[in-house]
């Protein structure tokens, strides 16, 4: 199934990362969202709606943080001279 990830606001429209694609939404056309959330598309009687996919928001957050951890860890500690 076809996600969509929050990727920021311009006042007041949501910037929406669909496949290759950047697209501008209304916000007011979208549930409460934050950065980073996931968002499905989901058909209710006819209609169309966003839903936040929480479970894959988690994960896709875990996973991020976990790259990062990992880019960290062989970091030199304290401060770099230069």
């Amino acid at each position: 199934m076809a996600q969509w990830i929050v990727e920021g606001f311009e006042q007041d429209l949501v910037r929406l990362e669909f496949e290759d694609l950047v697209l501008d939404f209304p916000a007011m056309l979208l549930p409460e969202v934050r950065v980073g959330d996931v968002l499905r598309l989901h058909e209710d009687g006819g209609w169309f709606r966003f839903v936040v996919d929480q479970e894959t928001t988690t994960k896709l957050k875990n996973e991020a943080q976990q790259a990062l951890a990992d880019l960290n860890k062989g970091a030199p500690e304290g401060d770099i001279q230069i």
